[in-house]
């Protein structure tokens, strides 16, 4: 209203700000969510080589390892990218249904500076539902690669307790002494039995 200490413009540029912030949140979660996503199939994989190779180092310390640098990559890729004012400004107002209030009176300041067209439609976007939650606009979602993650871990979990064994080379089995003369004097029984029936046939 005209008793409002904060001047048009300058509301403006906090509800942009404010979209432009819930936009950066956002990529930084899509972000996160594929480097977890990454890092988990990283640690499978680290998982299946450490039980069937001999390592220094054990499955879970590697597992652990890759899911952490895979997170810390993918945030830093995240973090690096910058939301445009003037795209945010236009999702939000497809969002809202501002009827492009909010972009145009931003692009007109921005280009135009603080004079009085500018003026006049930083007051009708601050007019049209300003200033908004970022929520209402971006409300704030997991994405495809978020949604993988429980599939990811249950991956991980198997291959942590999965039997290899079958992979292995089966090792030679030791020939038991016993079983060996055991198997002698059997022998030998039977062969006295066989020499025992002829002698009686004859």
């Amino acid at each position: 209203g005209d008793g409002d200490p904060i001047p048009p413009q300058e509301r403006l540029r906090r509800v942009v700000a404010r979209l432009i912030r819930a936009q950066r949140l956002q990529l930084m979660v899509d972000h996160g969510c594929g480097g977890v996503l990454a890092g988990l199939g990283l640690a499978t994989v680290a998982v299946l080589v450490a039980r069937l190779v001999p390592l220094p180092y054990s499955p879970w310390a590697l597992a652990g390892a890759a899911v952490i640098i895979a997170l810390a990559v993918a945030l830093l890729a995240g973090w690096r990218r910058r939301p445009d004012a003037l795209e945010v400004a236009i999702r939000a107002d497809l969002r809202l249904k501002l009827k492009q209030r909010l972009s145009t009176a931003w692009e007109f300041m921005t280009v135009h500076g603080n004079g009085e067209l500018a003026e006049r439609l930083a007051v009708q976007a601050v007019k049209a539902r300003l200033p908004v939650s970022p929520g209402l606009a971006f409300p704030l979602r997991v994405n495809r690669w978020g949604r993988l993650l429980p599939l990811a871990a249950s991956a991980l979990l198997l291959a942590s307790v999965l039997d290899l064994d079958w992979t292995q080379p089966q090792a030679p089995r030791a020939v038991d002494e016993r079983v060996v003369i055991e198997g002698q004097r059997l022998g030998a029984f039977a062969s006295a039995m066989q020499a025992r029936a002829r002698r009686n046939e004859l």
